[in-house]
């Protein structure tokens, strides 16, 4: 299973969002992806965590992941090197 893409080094999809354990490209590289999604940490926060209006992280209502707003946006795109994130499911509904 994907837990993200990069499309053309610039745009990084995602099925969920963003996590606060994530610096780089290479700790999503090396998450083992061949297990049962635990209730938390990196892989949990990639597949569950949302964008929200909001500043900073925040404790998601959901019980997984975190909510995140535009500010964590904006320095995780620049710790990543991208020019955009995206949600690869919102992606999906706008084509």
């Amino acid at each position: 299973m994907s837990l993200s893409a990069v499309i053309a080094g610039k745009v990084f999809c995602v099925h969920g969002g963003l996590s606060p354990s994530i610096q780089n490209l290479d700790q999503i590289r090396t998450i083992d992806r061949k297990q049962e999604v635990p209730h938390d940490g990196p892989m949990c926060d990639l597949l569950w965590s949302d964008p929200e209006d909001s500043i900073g992280w925040g404790v998601s209502p959901r019980g997984a992941g975190y909510l995140f707003g535009s500010d964590v946006v904006k320095v995780s795109y620049l710790l990543l090197m991208l020019f955009f994130v995206s949600e690869l499911y919102s992606c999906m509904t706008t084509i």
